[in-house]
């Protein structure tokens, strides 16, 4: 179902949708990715900084305790956030992109300490090639 991952009406829509077509939801996979500013920290625009941190917070919203309420909660499943390398070391010129990548990451430990043990939770590290 094409739509905006910023769009909460469309979030509830495709939960709505996914349970009418499929009676569960086992899986939710998530990943956005979007970076409004280049260049150093020391130099960063706070409206553009609010605005990437607003955007990442928003992004699943209605997404994540959609699917916990309409399916995962008395029947488990898992959530998967893909993040990206930036949230968890520095990285030259995207770091605002980089904490907004540390936001989800540690989003996504809490999620799996409240959400456990029904629905499933795992920080892979990445790894360098």
């Amino acid at each position: 179902m094409a739509g905006k991952a910023h769009d909460e009406a469309h979030q509830a829509v495709a939960v709505e949708r996914a349970m009418e077509a499929f009676g569960r939801v086992d899986f939710l996979v998530q990943q956005r990715r979007t970076n409004p500013v280049f260049g150093p920290i020391a130099d960063l625009d706070l409206n553009v900084a609010r605005k990437g941190l607003r955007d990442q917070r928003r992004f699943g919203a209605r997404l994540r305790p959609g699917t916990w309420h309409a399916w995962q909660k008395d029947n488990g499943g898992a959530i998967v956030n893909i993040a990206s390398v930036a949230g968890v070391s520095a990285s030259p010129f995207i770091g605002a992109y980089g904490v907004s990548k540390a936001a989800m990451i540690n989003l996504t430990l809490q999620l799996a300490h409240e959400f456990a043990p029904g629905v499933a939770g795992q920080l892979d590290r990445p790894r360098r090639s």
